[in-house]
């Protein structure tokens, strides 16, 4: 038969579990049991119980989550790991065991910009709604709380500043088609100007000024071309035996800046 259980080897498992002076007391199982143990094989109430019978079971608990988290200026989507779980402690010692937990989730800020979506136990969707299309960063602010253990994290999301850039290009009023009934055509050349934030375009485009225009025929056997303002005057000068298809790169400066556009160019 193994050592029987005093009130100060319970003490030792679990601190203040019996008071009093006679601490060397052996004490009845119903009294282990109230003092917050648990008891293993088969004893009745009145009796003593052995030491290797006895378990002090606590749990320590462990609640952790990404407690900063940055999403793109463009927009977003990044999932939070949520680690939930309590682990088992016997006679203060770990088990290796653990339970996973249940968590809920609290929105404190950025309502407007943030979307929050609880995919499973273990993660936390947070996904930013907007290009954000301004200087600033946005900010948001989300309070986990483990449910059993009442434990809460809190994570502060922040979506990057926009970067406002323009986007310059040419266009061309029609492409060229030369024939006996039409031998000359004008293309008038445009310069347009689009806002961007985030590389994303941003509203409808505006038409901005262009200096410079000039234009290179790729063959000039049956066309030539000659800039006219901002327009291209471009003429058949010999009529093919088959339909030739050319084209006529045009290029200006916009914004002290060259661009270029090719226009086709169809002679029979």
């Amino acid at each position: 038969m193994g050592k029987i259980a005093t009130k100060t080897f319970c003490n030792s498992l679990k601190s203040g579990a019996f008071s009093g002076t006679n601490l060397n007391q052996c004490p009845t199982k119903a009294q282990i049991v109230a003092a917050g143990f648990e008891i293993s094989g088969n004893y009745k109430d009145n009796q003593l119980v052995q030491e290797a019978d006895i378990s002090y079971v606590t749990w320590e608990y462990s609640f952790a989550t990404t407690e900063r988290l940055t999403l793109s200026a463009s927009g977003e989507t990044k999932d939070l790991i949520v680690v939930s779980r309590k682990y088992k402690i016997v006679n203060n010692e770990s088990t290796g065991e653990y339970e996973e937990l249940s968590w809920n989730f609290a929105l404190q800020s950025g309502t407007s910009d943030f979307s929050f979506t609880k995919v499973d136990n273990k993660t936390l969707r947070i996904k930013a709604l907007k290009n954000n299309t301004t200087n600033s960063t946005k900010k948001g602010q989300c309070v986990i709380k483990q449910n059993e253990s009442q434990k809460t994290v809190t994570t502060n999301v922040t979506q990057n500043a926009g970067v406002l850039s323009y986007r310059y290009y040419l266009q061309y009023s029609d492409l060229v088609n030369l024939y006996d009934g039409k031998i000359s055509q004008n293309v008038e050349i445009t310069a347009w100007k689009q806002t961007q934030w985030n590389g994303t375009n941003y509203g409808n485009p505006t038409q901005t000024s262009l200096t410079s225009l000039s234009c290179t025929l790729s063959n000039s056997t049956y066309a030539s071309a000659m800039v006219r303002g901002n327009s291209i005057d471009v003429t058949r000068v010999r009529k093919p035996t088959s339909q030739q298809i050319l084209s006529c790169t045009a290029k200006a400066y916009i914004a002290d800046k060259q661009y270029s556009i090719i226009i086709p160019v169809y002679v029979s």
